[in-house]
């Protein structure tokens, strides 16, 4: 049974959160542990944090059939949640997070949690809109 669209964003939350722990753990390995300056550790740690959200999203946020997913399908999906989800993420997690350092004062820690927040409903209708329903959609029609 698939969700609706309040259920996806349910669920788009869920992964989201387990997607934040992802990002600030690796921002603060990346900064502490192996000394990259704050805003490449940012856009690492989001990228990291991206294969973890997809993956996720795949299985259990959209549900992709398992029958439909080939390799092909899955890198064409996960190229597509990178030049959406993952050109938001960066976008706002390196722009807010170096914005709310240089502004506010904020540790980097800080301001990279709140950077996350920017971009949280952008990614969600691209995910919805771009990724993941159409070819949902088209998998239906041509089944």
């Amino acid at each position: 049974m698939r969700a609706g669209v309040g259920g996806r964003w349910c669920r788009f939350l869920a992964i989201g959160a387990a997607g934040v722990y992802v990002q600030m753990s690796s921002l603060m390995f990346l900064r502490e542990a192996l000394g990259l300056s704050v805003l490449p550790a940012a856009a690492a740690a989001v990228e990291i944090a991206i294969l973890h959200n997809f993956f996720w999203h795949l299985h259990w946020t959209w549900a992709v059939p398992r029958e439909s997913l080939t390799p092909k399908s899955i890198f064409e999906r996960l190229w597509q949640f990178n030049l959406t989800n993952g050109v938001i993420s960066i976008a706002t997690s390196v722009g807010f997070t170096r914005l709310y350092m240089e502004a506010f004062g904020m540790h980097y820690l800080a301001a990279n949690l709140l950077a996350i927040g920017a971009g949280t409903l952008a990614n969600f209708a691209a995910a919805e809109l771009i990724v993941f329903r159409p070819h949902l959609r088209k998998e239906r029609i041509t089944s």
